[in-house]
């Protein structure tokens, strides 16, 4: 049975709003198409907006819709020491939505006012169902309604381990460079092409719309699931909320192949010493080759993760972890010589700074223990029997809260191997 999803690059204007359709049957994308939400009046609103994607939505029998642009504002009780929701912090938007009509940066604040008021419009009409749940157990809705989403497409290019899409001034054979790659990782057909910005934005943000409702992707839940908060002096207003990136059904970084450095990552890759020093786990770094690197990192610590949970022992070495979450198939691709002893202390921070962008250790359980795991549970020696030395047991910057006895329960030496 064929099923589609909508996805919307949101904006204040009819001319630089981009929306596009995805269509998939039998775990195949089928069709798509773009620019397909077209001005309803001259005036472009909040309503007017909302009505022309719900009319799109419900006549194309769409079964989620995904918008780049905020659904809510800033819990006021929220104990945290940076601004913002949760959602952007761990997605690392350039604007931060604040508590109840405050914004960061203030230029921001028509655009962000304007896609709330476009989601509490959806939301308003009975048609639009927010998914809120972070477990991602989402029941086949009746024919005419359909799920509402945020989504922040640089999250999901991030995620899907290629660089963000670049700025608006952009010739429409450098849009299709990057649909041609987004092409390749989620296996979609020749037939999407997309040569304009903000249409390969919504693109991007139909993937994780249409992993939440079965289709050739996943979806990946970023922050906390949304609330309506009463405030004094305030209307009822909703608050947090979760941004959805889209991630490929298979991860680049497997067992069986090596792993394909994309073009657009193919450049000069920067020294862990000339990363910004320190990588601050506390807060989300700004710079964009950081982030990367730590989105690379984050996805080889999920997947080390699930195969320690379903009783792999697979680890990486310590040359081995700095090439991969730096775009490189060797370290000495990587520096152009030979990992060092000098380099493990710089690694292991790495792998720290990994940990903490990945919300922190993950619990892993097998051969009768349980501990919780972080990137420097799985980086061991590269010999035979591929253990962690003495001094990671001991180390500063990453004293595990677990037994070596733990640990040897999870990984015994007989089963260890390297992540190849």
């Amino acid at each position: 049975m064929k099923r589609s999803v909508l996805g919307i690059d949101m904006a204040c204007s009819w001319a630089n709003l981009g929306s596009a359709i995805l269509e998939f049957s039998e775990g195949r994308w089928s069709a798509s198409a773009t620019g397909v939400v077209t001005p309803s009046s001259a005036i472009c609103d909040p309503r007017a907006v909302a009505n022309q994607i719900d009319r799109i939505a419900s006549s194309t029998g769409c079964s989620a819709v995904g918008i780049d642009g905020p659904q809510g504002w800033r819990d006021p009780l929220a104990n945290r020491s940076f601004v913002g929701r949760l959602c952007e912090w761990e997605t690392h938007t350039p604007g931060k939505t604040g508590t109840y009509n405050k914004v960061y940066p203030g230029t921001l604040l028509s655009w962000i006012t304007f896609s709330i008021s476009v989601f509490d419009h959806l939301l308003a009409n009975g048609r639009a169902i927010l998914a809120n749940n972070p477990a991602r157990e989402l029941e086949r809705l009746p024919e005419g309604r359909y799920y509402l989403l945020e989504c922040f497409p640089t999250s999901t290019w991030r995620s899907t381990a290629l660089a963000p899409l670049k700025g608006h001034a952009m010739r429409a054979s450098e849009v299709e460079a990057f649909a041609e790659r987004l092409r390749e990782a989620y296996g979609l057909p020749k037939s999407v092409v997309i040569d304009h910005h903000d249409n390969l934005q919504a693109i991007v943000c139909c993937l994780p719309a249409a992993g939440l409702v079965g289709g050739p992707c996943k979806a990946i839940p970023r922050g906390e699931p949304a609330r309506i908060q009463a405030g004094k002096g305030f209307p009822n207003h909703r608050v947090e909320g979760l941004i959805w990136d889209g991630i490929p059904l298979r991860e680049p970084m497997g067992l069986t192949h090596r792993p394909r450095v994309p073009e657009i990552l193919a450049t000069e890759p920067r020294t862990l010493i000339e990363l910004k020093e320190p990588i601050v786990p506390s807060r989300p770094p700004e710079d964009d080759e950081n982030m990367e690197v730590l989105t690379r990192g984050i996805r080889l610590f999920s997947r080390l993760v699930d195969l320690a949970n379903s009783g792999e022992a697979v680890g990486v070495g310590y040359g081995q972890f700095v090439a991969r979450v730096n775009g490189a198939r060797t370290f000495k691709e990587f520096r152009g010589r030979p990992f060092a002893p000098s380099d493990i202390g710089p690694a292991i921070q790495l792998a720290v700074a990994t940990t903490k962008a990945a919300g922190g250790r993950k619990s892993v359980s097998w051969g009768g223990a349980t501990i919780l795991a972080g990137m420097d549970t799985f980086i061991w020696s590269t010999d035979p029997p591929f253990d962690r030395s003495v001094k990671a047991w001991e180390s500063k910057w990453s004293r595990p809260p677990y037994s070596r006895e733990d640990w040897s329960a999870i990984f015994p030496g007989a089963k260890r191997k390297l992540m190849r």
